[in-house]
């Protein structure tokens, strides 16, 4: 007979087994998450209720869902061939999100993870980061896996810094702007099927990239179309399919965005196979594609805008530094299980662009939820740059690395005169040596400005042994505690040579475009975005645009660097031309139309042509991914090809010519000018691009893709190849025949979309044909030199016209932008329309609140 001792432990057993019964009956059958223990919530706000994270219906769902939780990745599709409108079944109507405003860090989100297995965090993959497999686990020092615990998020996150007065949307009306969009002449049936022709062919590029990626890379993030395998460089929560959401609504595939739908209904962002959030890759991709989507979407699709919340409640952490300036890769475990005295702050060498260009997609979620959450936020970035935007070097234009930890130390602090202030009561004497200094050392090298490193290069880091520890690595420590706080200031890189540089192109381009984009956003409600998009375009427009000198002698622009010397203040213009400045001209000409200057209008023109003759210069007909040329230094400005005979006969002395002891022709600066914006402080004004030296190169004038460009895995024919070599071609520099209007380049192309981009704006805001004409040259162009049988590829050397060899990779962007502006190009003009929509920067349409003429009803 059993002891009573024995039937007590029976009872408490059984008693156990009742209870846990009945926890699993409400909480995963039922989804009601009113009984789950505060405990099992993370505080983030959220203007959704209990339910909108809830996108599975019966136990059966729940059951498999539990079984999958180590899964990122959901079950492929079925083929196109089948129907899809069993999609339907796995989302909700979710409930509303306009409910009041909630306070910072208060709310409980609603989703419960119920696996501990798979504690990894959507982002990329920092250089110096660690890597955790799938099955590891990933606990922070001294916190030990419990089977009690249904998440990582068992303890919510408390703010350390709340707002003391948060910024709340404007609720002024509107302003009634000018419309950016033009006139369009009436087509003619010629003119209407050609244009419909390359509407189609443009579809089907799209089509061929997309069942591609579907064939071999499915839930993954992108597809490698060479090899016909898969890369997750964004963590595995397949970046293809939600940044080309909005793609499929405007292209009108109906099964496939069923298809894409389905998967983004079970997505996780709690699951990743990296550790941190890289905020603004994550903004831009995921959290503005699933804006995009909601706002294309009729009747409204939930599930999108349910997904977009659960996002942007994870990453608000992020802000919750001293300043409110956000830390860029962002771990979520330390703001929940991080000591009590530890307190996050921003890094001390971070890109511009990536802190400067997030205001858009933040906006627009509080516009639509109504909470004032998400562009609190925002605002408090936006205040600090107008603050500091007219104490730079350049005044108006930002550098491209900032510091934004807001921290004094003590040495600083001793070095220099007691200021106001040292005095405020902002709690920065609590970031002592214990606080967490979650990005000191993530400066350039190891983050992703918006598609700067190769997937090649990225995918080779996965590769590097790791620690063997499964716990989170060490946290970076700040090298001296923080005494006191400080505005935001430029800084420079420790391989810099001390330079500080300013730039709209790679690492401040989506700074500068958001501002006047931000403006229209808000109606027109908020001056500050304005004044400070016509504070940086005139400080752009004297110091950075440049005529080149170049062959055929157009009148064309570009837009180089500014270089700075940080302790000197001596300057030096450096007259690089990039793929990724290529946005400029689309930006001015918006700017233009908003706020009615026509001589903004006709830089956009000059500035649009500079991309087009960057493209027609190769022999592929596609432009390099960067280059250096001659600026002119006045209008009187003609090329001498340097590569002509004395005999004038136009032969290149092939290999004769010394890069590396090339210099630039001796300057006649004019007499000085007094600037037309003085500087705010004792700092001297750099020289004006006549009186700066022109930067090129001492010791090394070309790119080495043979050591900076890993992953070559094929080389194939051209289509069309010429039968022999050109005996007059330039090889230099690695390159197969760099044109001679160049310097040195960096002759890759990686399906950059921004030159497509400008062309499209323009054909917008012109209406002008012309720049279908060149869309349609510089889109055939691609797609001749970079189809694979899968899909489409990067490509190493767009000089070369008679072997191509791909690198690769098809990044997300293509897809969501590249051929999205080439299809919006061909499309009819009410489709999207710039008066009724902004893009953000990754090609994402977001819906203006302000008076319109063709935006759908929803």
């Amino acid at each position: 007979m059993p002891s009573v001792r024995l039937r007590r432990h029976r009872a408490v057993l059984l008693f156990t087994l009742f209870a846990l019964a009945i926890s699993y009956h409400f909480v995963v059958v039922r989804r009601d998450y009113s009984i789950v223990p505060d405990k099992f919530l993370y505080g983030l706000p959220s203007s959704s209720s209990s339910s909108s994270s809830s996108i599975l219906k019966t136990a059966e769902d729940a059951d498999v869902a539990d079984a999958d939780q180590h899964s990122v990745l959901p079950t492929p599709p079925p083929s196109s061939t089948t129907s899809s409108s069993s999609s339907s079944s796995t989302t909700t109507s979710s409930s509303s999100h306009n409910s009041d405003p909630l306070p910072l860090a208060q709310s409980p989100n609603t989703k419960l993870v119920s696996s501990l297995e798979t504690i990894l965090f959507a982002g990329t993959f920092p250089v110096d980061d660690y890597y955790t497999g799938p099955s590891s686990n990933v606990l922070p020092p001294g916190i030990r896996q419990s089977s009690s615990d249904p998440s990582i998020f068992s303890r919510p996150r408390i703010a350390k810094f709340p707002f003391a007065n948060p910024a709340a949307l404007p609720d002024e009306p509107p302003l009634s702007f000018a419309k950016i969009q033009g006139s369009f002449a009436a087509e003619s049936d010629d003119e209407r099927q050609k244009r419909e022709a390359r509407l189609a062919a443009v579809k089907d590029a799209f089509l061929h990239s997309w069942q591609g990626y579907k064939e071999y890379a499915w839930g993954h993030d992108e597809v490698q179309p060479a090899s016909n395998t898969s890369a997750d460089t964004f963590g595995g929560l397949g970046a293809s399919i939600v940044d080309a959401l909005d793609t499929l609504q405007i292209m009108d595939l109906t099964e496939e965005f069923e298809e894409a739908k389905a998967f983004v209904a079970a997505l996780n962002f709690t699951t990743s196979n990296y550790k941190t959030i890289p905020i603004f890759e994550t903004t831009i991709r995921f959290l503005g594609g699933l804006i995009s989507a909601y706002d294309l979407s009729s009747p409204r699709e939930e599930i999108f805008l349910d997904k977009a919340v659960e996002l942007a409640d994870l990453m608000l952490g992020a802000f919750d530094t001293p300043n409110g300036m956000p830390v860029l890769y962002y771990n979520p475990v330390l703001a929940h299980y991080g000591p009590e005295e530890a307190k996050l702050r921003a890094g001390n060498t971070v890109v511009f662009a990536q802190f400067s260009s997030l205001s858009l997609e933040f906006t627009r979620l509080a516009q639509i939820t109504k909470n004032n959450a998400y562009y609190a936020v925002i605002q408090r970035i936006s205040d600090q740059l107008q603050e500091s935007q007219k104490k730079t070097d350049i005044p108006g234009l930002w550098p491209s690395f900032m510091d934004i930890s807001g921290c004094v130390t003590a040495s600083e602090k001793k070095s220099s005169a007691p200021s106001a202030a040292d005095n405020q009561d902002v709690e920065a004497a609590a970031l002592n040596r214990a606080a967490i200094d979650a990005e000191t050392k993530q400066s350039d090298s190891n983050a992703k400005q918006k598609r700067q490193v190769p997937a090649a290069l990225r995918k080779s880091l996965l590769d590097v042994p790791r620690p063997g520890s499964s716990s989170l690595s060490p946290v970076n420590l700040p090298v001296e505690e923080c005494v006191g706080v400080k505005a935001i200031v430029g800084t420079v890189k420790e391989d810099s040579n001390n330079k500080l540089k300013y730039t709209a192109g790679g690492l401040a381009d989506s700074a500068y475009e958001y501002m006047i984009k931000e403006y229209l956003l808000l109606g027109g409600t908020v001056a500050q975005y304005k004044d400070m998009y016509q504070s940086a375009t005139a400080a752009i427009d004297d110091n950075l645009l440049f005529r080149p000198k170049v062959a055929g002698d157009p009148d064309i622009l570009f837009s180089g660097n500014v270089l700075v010397d940080k302790d000197t203040k001596a300057a030096e213009f450096d007259a690089e031309m990039t793929h990724l400045t290529c946005y400029i001209g689309g930006m001015y000409a918006i700017g233009a139309r908003a706020l009615e200057n026509p001589a903004h209008l006709q830089t956009a023109e000059k500035l649009t042509e500079g991309c087009y003759w960057s493209y027609r210069a190769t022999n592929t007909g596609i432009m390099p991914e960067n280059f250096h040329v001659d600026p002119c230094l006045s209008s009187d400005c003609h090329f001498v090809d340097r590569f002509a005979s004395s005999e004038g006969e136009n032969k290149l002395r092939k290999r004769q010519v010394d890069e590396t002891t090339h210099q630039p022709q001796a300057r006649n600066p004019p007499a000085p000018t007094t600037p037309s914006r003085p500087p705010a402080s004792t700092t001297p004004l750099p020289a004006t691009k006549t009186q700066m030296p022109c930067r090129l190169p001492t010791t090394k004038t070309k790119s080495e893709p043979s050591t900076t460009v890993p992953g070559t895995v094929l080389e194939v024919d051209a289509p069309d190849a010429p039968a022999e070599d050109d005996p007059n071609r330039w090889e230099t520099g690695g390159w197969y025949d760099q044109p001679h209007s160049i310097l040195y380049q960096d002759g890759r192309y990686l399906l950059r979309p921004e030159a497509l981009e400008s062309i499209f704006v323009m054909y917008r805001v012109t209406g002008d044909r012309k720049w279908q004409d060149r869309g349609w040259e510089m889109f055939s162009a691609i797609v001749k030199y970079t189809k694979t049988d899968a899909a489409f590829s990067a490509i190493k050397d767009v000089t070369n016209n008679r072997k191509i060899t791909y690198l690769d990779e098809m990044e997300s962007f293509w897809m969501a932008e590249t051929l999205k502006y080439a299809y919006l190009l061909f499309a009819e003009p009410s489709l999207i329309s710039l008066d009724d929509y902004v893009f953000n920067t990754e090609a994402h349409p977001l819906l203006r609140p302000s008076p319109v003429q063709s935006a759908p009803e929803k």
